[in-house]
């Protein structure tokens, strides 16, 4: 079987990096020793889909999500690929690895009605752009109902899996490698959180945002208004006085924020960028997805209930931004997401506020692309503590502070 590397330009800066001792390019990578625990770990998103020939009705991507339910006679609980060069992306449930004996399933139908079994390439990643082939022109296992791989010798901590149609039979319906899941057997053990945050205002005495460890407000910032602090007259509605973030103001008056950059706190993905109005500027949403489940509940605000206390995906919230770069966009309505790297400049902070210019800053245990819960807030503020936490509010300063300092240890 061929083995090859499909490298992308992040594991290109990291061997530049290695070579040149750049510790800003390394920084960004961690080194980390994974134990192989079993687990079944599936599908539980489609990051990419491509492609759908105009013969196939079996083409939508979700049907790959999640444990194999096909049946016999057929329910249609699957995706066709529509043969060579259609692939499909998918975002595991959690990290796997490397174990002994196999490691992945692919299940694919095809031969249950008495079609063929059909070859299929795969991949595997850790972040969804350096790809390695683990796989190449295989079929179902003799007797299977599914393609076992071995990952060896690859030990990493992988999350996404591509499958790549190697069929030429596609003039019947459906066309090409029919995937109705993909599993993998061993959850990978890490040693450490290796996702690096930084705050989002750069402290006066910080000049490379890379290095932007120290809490602001130790550094000539203050927060004016707090994560769950009642303000009974900002929101318009006294009986929704509470706020689900932190509004960030620089030390020296009015007007000392104005137009000043904020920056990405960790490496994500933007998948909401809008204009709020003429009065409060745009707001820009980034989603972070964590390598390991995190335990939310010591960020919740006090005497509150987290609907689900466990998070392997995290979301900043920048509002009140001069227009970024990023323009109108909103993965809901099917713009693809804009990958952006800690420390970039995510926008600058709007002039023209009412009551003076800042930033208003979230963390949510989510990745939720809705400005606000349209359903329990009033102009963005909330009629309880709980309603905040509901929404998946946690308290931004407490997150950042136990992140960095996880990474410092």
């Amino acid at each position: 079987m061929k083995i090859r590397y499909e490298v992308g330009i992040a594991a290109s800066l990291a061997l530049l990096g290695s070579l040149s001792g750049c510790s800003w390019l390394q920084d960004l990578f961690s080194l980390q020793e994974v134990t192989p625990v079993p687990a079944n770990i599936y599908a539980i998103s489609v990051e990419a889909f491509n492609i759908c020939t105009p013969n196939n009705r079996y083409c939508d991507p979700q049907r790959a999500v999640g444990p194999p339910d096909e049946t016999s006679p057929w329910k249609g609980r699957f995706v066709s690929l529509g043969g060579k060069g259609g692939y499909i992306i998918a975002l595991m449930s959690a990290e796997f690895t490397n174990g002994p004996g196999e490691d992945l399933r692919v299940y694919e139908v095809g031969k249950r009605q008495g079609g063929i079994d059909e070859p299929f390439d795969v991949f595997i990643s850790q972040d969804g752009a350096v790809w390695i082939q683990v796989a190449d022109n295989i079929k179902n296992d003799a007797g299977k109902v599914y393609a076992s791989i071995d990952i060896a010798p690859y030990a990493d901590a992988y999350k996404y899996v591509k499958v790549v149609d190697e069929s030429t039979h596609t003039s019947g319906t459906p066309p090409g490698s029919d995937i109705d899941a993909i599993e993998a057997l061993w959850a990978a053990r890490t040693a450490a959180v290796y996702v690096a945050f930084i705050w989002p205002v750069l402290g006066i005495s910080v000049s490379d945002p890379l290095q932007n460890t120290r809490d602001p407000r130790q550094d000539g910032w203050y927060v004016a208004n707090g994560f769950g602090n009642a303000c009974p007259d900002c929101s318009g509605d006294p009986t929704h006085p509470y706020h689900p973030g932190e509004d960030w103001n620089r030390l020296g008056g009015r007007d000392q924020d104005a137009n000043l950059p904020v920056y990405a706190i960790a490496d994500g993905e933007v998948i909401r960028s809008t204009k709020l109005s003429d009065e409060l500027g745009w707001a820009v949403i980034i989603r972070h997805r964590l390598p390991q489940e995190i335990d939310i509940t010591p960020y919740v605000l006090p005497g509150t209930l987290p609907p689900r206390p466990r998070t392997s995906v995290v979301s900043s919230a920048y509002f009140h931004l001069n227009r970024p770069r990023f323009g109108e966009l909103d993965i809901r309505k099917g713009d693809s997401p804009v990958p952006i790297r800690r420390g970039e400049v995510v926008g600058t902070i709007f002039p023209n506020t009412p009551g003076g210019p800042h930033l208003h800053f979230e963390i949510r245990a989510n990745d939720d692309v809705r400005t606000a819960d349209p359903a329990t807030s009033v102009n963005g503020y909330y009629a309880s503590p709980q309603a905040i936490t509901d929404f998946g509010y946690i308290d931004p300063s407490a997150f950042l502070r136990a992140q960095i300092a996880s990474i410092q240890q």
